[in-house]
């Protein structure tokens, strides 16, 4: 019986995407000397908060997220950031493949206002995938597995670089910071929003 097993081996820019885009590079090995035909794959990507270190700064941007630090052993909790569906074509042994993740600047998605929170390290990603594969005549099931206690979900994790977050949306064409029309404004004597719809004043 195939087995197949899934890591991702390094992330970076899409620098020429329409709108800001990550690219995955999903490496999947085949550990039974099986003849892989396809796979249809489905892919969730989860963060996870509470398997990093928060700075004061860090701390008083995520208030409206998960409230006063003292109560993050409640609140601070996993959020689902986006899906993504991809074939796989045939290979054999090993492959790997991009998995692009289109980013959004809206502080409206709380997954956005989490990354545009952090000032450096890395952002802790949990990647589920299920699907299934072709062996040539026949489909069967494929998921990735989760290194710990059986009862967590299947999947592996991944640490991206918040250094890498900060500077996507000027590699994107057309989405430099004249184009972020939801941003957070931040006054030495106070915190506001942007009028949706209106463009950051001289203030943000």
């Amino acid at each position: 019986m195939s087995k197949l097993a899934f890591t991702v081996v390094d992330a970076r820019i899409e620098p020429y995407a329409v709108v800001p885009t990550l690219i995955f590079r999903l490496q999947i090995t085949e550990g039974a000397g099986e003849q892989i035909h396809a796979i249809a794959l489905r892919c969730q990507i989860q963060m996870e908060p509470r398997r990093r270190h928060y700075s004061s700064g860090e701390e008083s941007q995520l208030l409206e997220l998960f409230g006063e630090p003292d109560r993050w052993g409640d609140t601070l909790r996993t959020l689902l950031w986006t899906h993504a569906s991809l074939m796989v074509p045939g290979f054999q042994d090993t492959t790997v493949i991009d998995v692009p993740i289109t980013c959004t600047y809206d502080f409206e998605v709380v997954a956005a206002k989490y990354l545009e929170s952090l000032e450096d390290g890395e952002v802790p990603l949990l990647f589920l995938l299920a699907g299934r594969f072709s062996l040539g005549g026949s489909w069967a099931s494929a998921s990735s597995k989760y290194p710990g206690k059986r009862r967590q979900p299947s999947g592996f994790r991944f640490g991206y670089g918040v250094s890498s977050w900060t500077v996507i949306f000027p590699a994107a064409p057309g989405s430099g910071s004249d184009a972020r029309v939801s941003m957070r404004c931040i006054d030495s004597k106070d915190a506001t929003r942007c009028p949706r719809g209106t463009m950051p004043s001289s203030r943000c």
